[in-house]
């Protein structure tokens, strides 16, 4: 788990977004403990690309399912500053 969530971040680093979402979709779908993760880094993809609406289903959907989870915190604080 721990190269493929590496290559992930990567390639959200790198800005290779399209690829990047991918990534933590396939992340997501395979390691299912990840998925507060991956929603919030794909939300973050979303938004970054121009794709407002997919970027905030995102988020909304990070919310309500994990509500609990620090990306959750940072999904609030993401917002604030935007």
């Amino acid at each position: 788990i721990l190269l493929e969530k590496e290559r992930a971040l990567l390639l959200f680093i790198t800005r290779r977004y399209d690829k990047a979402i991918k990534a933590f979709q396939d992340l997501c779908k395979k390691y299912p403990a990840h998925e507060a993760e991956s929603l919030y880094y794909q939300g973050k993809i979303y938004l970054k690309i121009g794709m407002e609406r997919e970027g905030r289903r995102k988020f909304k959907e990070l919310v309500e399912r994990y509500p609990n989870s620090p990306f959750t915190e940072l999904v609030y604080e993401y917002s604030l500053l935007r």
